[in-house]
């Protein structure tokens, strides 16, 4: 969505402050007169600052780095395709077992860029402790849906586990559920994605 519920054109205002304050490097610059074209060697140069793109991580793993990524399937700002295809180079360099063994990817139904109709709280900290500390390494992770916005509140409270890429959470629970047990991870599994 390109323009916030009160017509704000919010999109915008990130790409003015790339535009003046990191490739033109100019404040008064004006964004709606930029032409990327005219600029093509500044933008190479500021993107290989900020693109993290290498699927070399040994530097990482050889210290013994682990990573959790996430990424909201609904993220107006980032496009989770982007992580996608970043997700599936790592595994194409490395082999998705050399991968397994220090990175999960998970990709999250309904969260965008820091909030959603499915504003996931997870406490991705605990589950990264525990596999450098105790070599634990996280499977089907669970979030607690964190809205409290008007009109969202209702869903405040519900669970869905977080499935690793590949999969996507699928209801498994009883045909006419409460709403406590539509509500609840316990009644969803995480199946593979195209499986019925």
């Amino acid at each position: 969505m390109p323009f916030g519920p009160d017509g704000t054109a919010f999109q915008y205002f990130p790409g003015k402050g790339a535009v003046t304050g990191f490739i033109t490097k100019n404040l008064n610059a004006d964004p709606l007169a930029f032409d990327p074209s005219q600029w093509a060697t500044r933008i190479q140069q500021v993107s290989s600052w900020t693109d993290a793109v290498s699927t070399d991580l040994s530097d990482f793993t050889d210290h013994g780095g682990k990573l959790l990524l996430t990424h909201g399937t609904i993220d107006d700002s980032i496009t989770p395709y982007n992580t996608v295809m970043y997700w599936q180079r790592l595994v194409a360099a490395n082999g998705q077992a050399e991968v397994d063994s220090f990175a999960r990817f998970y990709l999250i139904p309904g969260k965008g860029h820091g909030g959603g109709i499915f504003n996931a709280k997870v406490d991705l900290l605990s589950a990264l402790e525990a596999w450098v500390e105790q070599g634990q390494a996280p499977g089907q992770l669970v979030a607690v849906d964190g809205n409290t916005d008007a009109g969202t509140t209702a869903t405040n409270g519900r669970t869905r586990p977080l499935c690793r890429y590949g999969s996507q959470p699928r209801y498994t629970g009883p045909a006419n559920p409460t709403q406590a047990q539509a509500n609840d991870a316990a009644n969803f599994t995480c199946t593979a994605n195209g499986a019925s």
